[in-house]
């Protein structure tokens, strides 16, 4: 069974790999054609860029172990990437961080972390999944 995971404290956790990390936090927004920087706490907000973040965290895990970290997302218009955290119901606090925490560093060059390059991040895990299924249902 698993139990919900405080999404502040996730919240903080991630703020506080993000400050240690010492990168420039960037996205390229579309609508303004602008790569805009972003403060780890404004990164780090369910109503900021933790949804792209925990979504990559979420797909690391699945590729490593078949299972969900159980992120809820949902479309909110008023948030910086039309998405907001609901809830996320997982085992381990511990877990949900550290995937996220290697999704980053995938994602992540010397001195910056492009939080575009999430959305690379999954698609990549997905396609490798994909292709795991594949072999296995040929086998």
């Amino acid at each position: 069974m698993s139990d919900e995971i405080d999404i502040a404290a996730v919240s903080r956790a991630l703020q506080h790999v993000l400050e240690q990390s010492g990168r420039a936090i960037l996205y390229d927004c579309r609508a303004s054609k602008q790569t805009l920087a972003y403060a780890p706490d404004s990164a780090a907000s369910p109503s900021g860029l933790l949804p792209a973040f925990l979504s990559a965290g979420d797909a690391v895990w699945r590729e490593a172990t078949g299972m969900s970290l159980g992120i809820e997302i949902a479309t909110d218009p008023g948030t910086v990437l039309g998405y907001t955290v609901c809830s996320i119901r997982s085992h381990s606090f511990a877990i949900v961080l550290l995937s996220v925490m290697e999704a980053v560093e995938q994602a992540a060059q010397a001195d910056s972390i492009l939080v575009n390059d999430l959305g690379e991040v999954w698609r990549l895990a997905e396609d490798r999944m994909a292709r795991a299924a594949l072999a296995q249902a040929s086998a």
